[in-house]
């Protein structure tokens, strides 16, 4: 029996990988999976960086961002301003005593409608009546002296003064015989004795005298000049009790209009001292007649002016509306602000006003006198000047396709296009980027 041996070749078990050096099919599937994983990661972070950062090389794949403006038509425009505002009453008072003293009373609250005339407070009035009485009496106590001085003297009076004087002078003739008598001695009389004699006769004559004197004032009655004296007293006297009448009286506080309470800032039992320091019982307003205040710019007032119609928005009721005319424009401007304050006046309030409300006070303009022509205007960030010419980019299917135009007046930031352009047109902003005739662009807004 013969033997074959194959030694042509290398054995089966020699071309076998040792454990080692092999790698099982699912390992590498696993590897290869991310690696993937990894690329696509890469390519996301790496298309987002590029999208925000916004390189030269994507702007022309897909159109620089740029913003638009859009062509407006401009015919008579109602609305000529629009303010915002204080909605105020017209009569608006802070009512406050007029003497010191303590409160006793209050018949009114906060949020009350008090009438004209009615009693708000009272004050303590003791002391105040105890000055009355005295100022009364005080008059009295004149007008009967000027009574007592007017009707001049009683015969009683003159008669008692005509008796007086009798009995006077015949006193004088009695120390006149004494003397006379005591002159006919001669020196059985001493010197001593003649003196008393001389002096009686002077006594005597002196009161003669001073009793007609007497009897003249009366029977003439008083001088012109003490009757002013006395008539005088009894001014000054009636003086006192209307002052004092006048204090009396202010112990009650009165309403002066017909108003509502706004606010209430003193209790009963304490005592005010206006004379110290102001002080204010409470505040009252005529909410009937209701106003708005608003402020305008320097360069608005043009816009206003007396009697033009307005309408007035409260912030809290935006679907009210009220009717209001221009009433008052102040005749300065305010330096630190340049402002100038105007007053509107509403037309028919209601009790959804309230004082002190914000409200957005619409001005109007005056009716045009006939039709007005429809104009075009555009922002002046959207116009290229360029000497005496003058062109804009407009957007048309994603592209700014260089339009000239032909510019009219000039309105604030915006310009009138009298030529090149038509109503709601969008036009691109070049916004200090390069812009050229046909170019990809991109809205913001896309």
């Amino acid at each position: 029996m013969t033997t074959v041996t194959n030694s042509a070749g290398p054995a089966i078990s020699d071309l076998q990988l040792r454990k080692d050096e092999r790698i099982t099919s699912g390992g590498n599937s696993r590897t290869v999976k991310f690696l993937v994983w990894m690329v696509l990661l890469a390519l996301c972070v790496g298309g987002t960086i590029a999208y925000r950062r916004n390189p030269a090389w994507l702007q022309e794949l897909r159109g620089t961002e740029y913003e638009t403006a859009t062509v407006a038509a401009k015919g008579h425009e109602e609305i000529a301003l629009e303010v915002s505002g204080f909605v105020v009453p017209y009569r608006k008072l802070n009512i406050s005593p007029r003497i010191p003293g303590a409160i006793t009373r209050l018949t009114f609250d906060v949020g009350q409608k008090v009438k004209k005339g009615e009693v708000l407070a009272e004050l303590d009035s003791t002391s105040y009546e105890a000055d009355m009485q005295q100022a009364q009496a005080a008059l009295l106590a004149a007008k009967s002296r000027l009574a007592e001085a007017r009707a001049g003297a009683q015969p009683e009076e003159i008669e008692q003064a005509r008796i007086a004087l009798d009995i006077a002078r015949s006193k004088l003739d009695l120390v006149t015989n004494e003397l006379q008598r005591a002159e006919q001695l001669g020196d059985s009389v001493s010197q001593a004795e003649m003196d008393q004699y001389i002096s009686a006769k002077k006594d005597a004559e002196s009161n003669v005298r001073a009793m007609e004197q007497k009897l003249k004032l009366i029977e003439q009655g008083l001088r012109p000049e003490r009757m002013q004296a006395i008539e005088a007293d009894v001014q000054q006297a009636e003086a006192l009790v209307a002052k004092a009448q006048y204090l009396l009286d202010n112990t009650k506080i009165i309403s002066p209009i017909d108003g509502t309470v706004l606010e209430k800032n003193a209790e009963v039992g304490e005592i005010l001292r206006p004379e110290v320091l102001s002080v204010s019982l409470c505040t009252l307003a005529d909410l009937s007649i209701m106003e708005v205040e608003i402020d305008v710019q320097e360069r608005e007032l043009q816009k206003v002016a007396i009697g033009r119609d307005c309408t007035v928005i409260p912030d809290a009721y935006a679907d009210r509306k009220y009717v209001a005319k221009i009433d008052r424009i102040q005749p300065m401007v305010s330096r630190q602000r340049g402002v100038v304050r105007v007053t509107l006046r509403i037309t028919d309030p209601d009790s959804y006003l309230l004082p002190d409300m914000n409200v957005r006070a619409l001005i109007q303009n005056p009716p045009p006198d006939g039709d007005v022509a429809e104009t075009l205007w555009l922002s002046d960030a959207a116009i290229v000047r360029e000497d005496a010419a003058a062109h804009v980019f407009l957007l048309k299917d994603d592209k700014a396709v260089r339009t000239p135009v032909k510019l009219g007046a000039t309105e604030g930031k915006r310009t009138q296009i009298v030529e090149g352009l038509a109503k709601d047109d969008v036009v691109v902003l070049p916004g200090g980027k390069r812009l050229v005739d046909g170019q990809p662009v991109r809205t913001k807004s896309k």
